[in-house]
Formats: structure tokens, C-alpha cells, sequence
């Protein structure tokens, strides 16, 4: 399982973009004001179940590939998930 300090600092990095201040208090703070009802439930009890994370992923990939991305993804061995990301016309969209 994926501890709630892990995901809400994820998430909040996700949200918010790459900021020096990802501390707890804002990542909880983003939690409140930003995540959607599906993200404040899985995070509710404190811990996200893999069920939650692949349901999560799975809505991710969804919003990738409607702004027109494709999207290739596979297991990682540590119960994650390895993507790559790439424009339509296959150009690589990844960062290093």
C-alpha cells in the first residue's frame, strides 16, 4: 500500500507543479481545496489500497489520452506504475 504522506505530496506536486514548498501542510492543503471526491476519498483513511492507485492511474490515462497524448504504461516491479508519454503524431513528450 502507498502511504497517505507519499500520495499527498504526489499528488500536491502533481497539482501544483514542481514548487521548493511541497511540505505537508500544503499538500494537505492542496488535498482539501484541489483533489477531486474520488481523490479525497481514497485518501480519507489515510492509506490507498492498490485498487484505489490503478483506479487513479486509470482516470489519469483517460485525461492523457482525451488532450490528445498517448500513453504506454506497465507494472513496475515495487507494485507502481511505469508510463511514458508521447504527442499523437509520436513525437516524445517525456522529460529527463
Amino acid at each position: 500500500m502507498i502511504s497517505r504522506l507519499g500520495f499527498g505530496i504526489a499528488l500536491a506536486l502533481a497539482l501544483t507543479g514542481c514548487t521548493e514548498s511541497a511540505d505537508l501542510n500544503s499538500a494537505e492543503q492542496v488535498i482539501h481545496n484541489e483533489a477531486s471526491a474520488a481523490q479525497r476519498k481514497a485518501l480519507v483513511d489515510g492509506v490507498v489500497t492498490s485498487n484505489e492507485y490503478y483506479d487513479a492511474f486509470l482516470r489519469f490515462s483517460a485525461c492523457v489520452s482525451a488532450a490528445g497524448f498517448e500513453i504506454e504504461s506497465q507494472m513496475g516491479s515495487d507494485q507502481t506504475i511505469d508510463f511514458h508519454v508521447s504527442s499523437a503524431s509520436g513525437n516524445d513528450e517525456s522529460r529527463p
